[in-house]
C-alpha cells in the first residue's frame, strides 16, 4: 500500500557545497517534489538562506503554477529530452498533462555562478493525452508568471505529442489541459 511521503530536509551536501548550489537546489527541490508523489513540498534545511538571499520567489512561483491542481491520481515520471541537456518530470492524467523541465548542465554543475544558457528551440515528443482540444500553458518558474497559452488539438490517431517549447533558461513548467 502507498503511504504519503515527506521530505522534511533537504539541499547541500555533507561534504560542504557553494553557495550558487544551495541557491539552485531550493528550485529544483520545490519543482522535484511537485512532480513526485510527495504529499507536501519538501522543506528546504537552510531557511535563514531563503530569507537572506530573498528567494521566497521560487515558493511563490510553485504555488501560482500548482493553484487549485489536484495532483492526486497523476503518475508521475522523469526522463531525459533527446539530444539536449534538458530534463522533464511529467505528471499525467488522461486529459491533463504537467511538465517541469530543467537543463541539467546548469543545476547539477558544481561550478560556482555558471550562467545558465539559453534554451532556444528545443521540443519534446511525449505519449499524447486522450483526444480532444487542450490549452497549452508555458510558466516561468521563477517568479509564476504565465508566459504564453497556445491551442492544441490532439486527433484520435495520436500516439505522441510534439511540445515546442519558448525559449528559456533554467527551467520551464508546462501544463496541457483539455478544454
Amino acid at each position: 500500500k502507498k503511504k504519503p511521503l515527506v521530505i522534511t530536509e533537504f539541499g547541500g551536501s555533507s561534504y560542504a557545497d557553494n553557495m550558487s548550489n544551495l541557491v539552485k537546489q531550493v528550485e529544483v527541490g520545490l519543482w522535484t517534489g511537485f512532480f513526485s508523489e510527495m504529499s507536501i513540498l519538501p522543506m528546504y534545511w537552510w531557511f535563514a538562506l531563503v530569507e537572506d538571499k530573498e528567494l521566497y520567489n521560487y515558493y511563490d512561483a510553485i504555488r501560482l503554477f500548482g493553484e487549485k491542481e489536484d495532483r492526486r491520481g497523476m503518475m508521475s515520471t522523469a526522463f531525459d529530452v533527446p539530444n539536449t541537456s534538458l530534463q522533464a518530470s511529467e505528471l499525467r492524467k488522461n486529459d491533463r498533462l504537467m511538465y517541469w523541465i530543467f537543463d541539467k548542465a546548469f543545476f547539477f554543475s558544481d561550478m560556482e555562478n555558471l550562467t545558465p544558457a539559453e534554451q532556444n528551440g528545443k521540443k519534446m515528443v511525449v505519449m499524447a493525452p486522450e483526444p480532444g482540444e487542450y490549452s497549452m500553458e508555458f510558466w516561468h518558474t521563477g517568479n509564476g508568471k504565465l508566459l504564453e497559452t497556445r491551442d492544441l488539438t490532439v486527433a484520435k490517431e495520436a500516439k505522441v505529442i510534439e511540445l515546442a517549447l519558448p525559449s528559456f533558461t533554467r527551467s520551464i513548467a508546462v501544463k496541457i489541459v483539455k478544454k
